[in-house]
């Protein structure tokens, strides 16, 4: 620059392009951390394969209470019957000829009713055997016949009772039950349902005991 003669002001410069120094200064602290944060997460260790994560509260063992009051639950839940359900697989349009289906239920049913069958269920029990005799000796349908005996011959065991109430409530069902199964002694070519039969009656005459007719008669 060219200095006039006369005037003592300092020459002027040209404005820097540098930046504030504290500008630089943060820009450069913040990528600094940025870069140490990246490193670390390179170099974390990492959990060995098949490691298990801490268990939670889900995972920890229950106890002998809480495990045996569940395996009762389930035990309950299992000897229940849905007899609607039984009954609707017999009579339905799309499954009533389902035979093979059919024996398959009734198996399951015996093996359910093994130890005796509750008195609260002989009335829907009726309704199902009700519709399996009928077939039988109706239809011909020689496919019940297994396991329709093996039923029959559950009704020699005792009743299950639950409560003194279900003797008067499901007395009269128990009843119709026993009436429904001695039609099959109308039919006497069925043997192995006759015989079925005759071995239930057998047993409950025993339980039962002499009648006071037999008694009487025996002492005169």
């Amino acid at each position: 620059a060219v200095t006039m003669a006369g005037d003592s002001s300092p020459p002027s410069r040209p404005p820097s392009s540098r930046p504030a120094t504290s500008t630089t200064t943060a820009a450069a602290v913040a990528l600094h951390k940025e870069q140490q944060q990246q490193i670390a997460r390179k170099t974390l260790p990492r959990p060995p394969s098949g490691a298990r994560a801490p268990a939670t509260e889900d995972d920890r063992p229950i106890g002998a209470s809480t495990l045996n009051s569940t395996l009762a639950a389930e035990d309950s839940a299992a000897a229940a019957v849905n007899y609607d359900k039984i009954l609707k697989l017999l009579t339905n349009r799309h499954t009533q000829l389902n035979y093979e289906r059919h024996v398959h239920i009734l198996e399951r049913l015996h093996k359910k009713c093994s130890s005796g069958i509750p008195l609260r269920d002989a009335g829907a029990l009726q309704g199902v055997l009700e519709v399996c005799v009928a077939r039988v000796l109706d239809q011909g349908v020689r496919e019940y016949v297994a396991p329709l005996g093996a039923l029959v011959r559950l009704l020699a065991l005792p009743f299950g009772v639950a409560a003194s109430s279900e003797a008067v409530r499901d007395g009269g069902a128990a009843v119709a039950l026993l009436s429904t199964v001695s039609r099959l002694a109308s039919q006497p070519q069925h043997t192995a349902l006759l015989r079925a039969l005759c071995e239930t009656v057998q047993q409950l005459s025993a339980a039962c005991g002499p009648s006071s007719l037999g008694s009487s008669s025996s002492s005169s």
